[in-house]
């Protein structure tokens, strides 16, 4: 009777449990970004850089210009 009429079936099983909510994250890298490298603690710069791109120091110069100078002449043309 169940597959013919719809009747004497099952119940349905139930739906199914949804994901847990993820926890929040440690830091929120939009507060305080204004003044991020003085008023954030060093977790959080690590935290939000690796996490968020916010926060993450400046890459150091190509070149040290101070290595070498002021013998100009001797640097290679890149560095010059």
């Amino acid at each position: 009777c169940c597959h013919n009429g719809g009747k004497g079936c099952p119940p349905p099983p139930p739906p199914p449990t949804p994901a847990p909510t993820p926890p929040p994250p440690p830091f929120d890298c939009n507060a305080g970004f204004n003044n991020w490298q003085a008023g954030w603690s060093a977790p959080k710069k690590d935290w939000c850089c690796h996490n968020g791109g916010k926060g993450c120091p400046p890459p150091p110069p190509p070149f040290d210009c101070n290595l070498g100078f002021p013998q100009v002449q001797t640097w290679d043309q890149p560095k010059k």
